[in-house]
């Protein structure tokens, strides 16, 4: 049994009213509060010149912070022998991760091309600038290898990414996250400077692979962790993900911008030939039958588009969209499974309180 309480747990955060700390646990008036909140992941990796099993967490909406156990071998899980346990822990006050916010889903470990293994993480939410930010961070000892700033915000912050492996080498080919203004990022491996970088730049200012918005032009924030796919008979990948937040007091609405699930082929495109709204076909509910709680959807074909050698365009469709109901929204993580995409969706209830279960 091993029981790990972060060192930001510990700390006065007098910067921070709603920051939890342990003595709070013995006030009398004591309300509950987030501590160590979540989803951990571990996983092997090579370190330090031998196979480890390593777990990675973070405190959720507990704080501002993260951090790495060596959980390789349970027989060492002694008091005597802490110190060999933790790897490290990183909060927002760590040199180089001021911009380091709420994280809400499980942290990718992985190997990156020049062979050293990584933790990718998005910043999460309400950072100390709002600023949508991509950390690299170095599984041995956290320190951050890279910090990839695509957005000054502010109230912003960059959602939990999927680091896609193309061609089963167990190395990361390329990443994607979604940001609060509905901006999904796609970051590539730089080759000639041995680093990641996004793929999409206007001079010095990054550009989304795609930006999410309504049929009014309203952002759609992407909480969601995109999934991966491909597309039988095209290159490049197919990129599934909703939209929509429910993590903050005025989330607790129907009131909102109609959200979106989407398919969106990424190609490896030009600049220029980015997919937008405009780009993707259009499903719908056909049915809706209530009796039986089910809809039933429309199954348009998407005319995938074409390179055009006479016009030096791309022409045709880019994926597909599927607009939700009223106040509908994805929050959780879909799931492929033999050329399906699974997903759930939330409505809140009418429940003044948004702990209750009224969704």
């Amino acid at each position: 049994l091993l029981a790990y309480v972060p060192n930001a747990l510990f700390r006065d955060n007098i910067d921070d009213d709603d920051a939890p700390q342990l003595k709070q646990l013995t006030d009398p008036n004591y309300q509950h509060r987030y501590y160590v909140d979540g989803p951990p992941t571990a996983m092997d990796a090579y370190l330090k010149g031998q196979w480890r099993t390593v777990l990675i967490d973070a405190l959720g909406a507990g704080g501002r912070a993260l951090f790495a156990l060596d959980v390789t071998d349970p027989g060492n899980f002694r008091e005597d022998n802490a110190y060999q346990l933790v790897l490290w822990e990183i909060d927002e006050h760590t040199p180089g991760y001021g911009e380091l916010g709420h994280i809400l889903k499980s942290l990718p470990l992985v190997r990156q091309p020049d062979g050293k293994w990584v933790v990718i993480a998005g910043n999460g939410y309400h950072s100390a600038h709002g600023k949508a930010v991509l950390y690299i961070i170095d599984a041995e000892d956290g320190s951050p290898l890279q910090t990839i700033e695509v957005d000054a915000g502010p109230l912003n912050g960059l959602s939990a990414p999927q680091v896609a492996d193309v061609d089963d080498d167990f190395i990361a080919d390329y990443i994607y996250a979604g940001d609060l203004k509905g901006n999904l990022w796609k970051f590539i491996w730089d080759r000639d400077q041995n680093q990641w970088k996004v793929a999409y730049q206007e001079g010095n200012t990054p550009l989304p692979l795609f930006k999410a918005t309504d049929g009014k032009g309203h952002a759609q924030p992407i909480t969601a962790v995109p999934q991966v796919s491909i597309i039988p008979g095209k290159g490049g990948r197919l990129i599934l993900f909703g939209t929509g937040k429910y993590f903050d007091e005025e989330d607790n609405t129907v009131d909102i911008p109609t959200q979106t699930f989407y398919g969106i082929w990424d190609n490896d495109w030009p600049p220029e030939e980015r997919p937008t709204r405009d780009d993707l076909q259009v499903q719908t509910i056909d049915r809706d039958l209530s009796s039986s709680n089910k809809r039933v959807t429309t199954a348009n074909e998407v005319d995938w588009a074409a390179f055009n050698a006479d016009t030096g365009k791309w022409e045709g469709q880019k994926g597909w969209l599927f607009d939700l109901e009223q106040g509908e929204r994805v929050v959780e993580d879909a799931l492929i499974l033999k050329e399906r995409i699974i997903f759930t969706t939330l409505i809140p209830g009418n429940a003044s309180d948004p702990c209750k279960p009224q969704a």
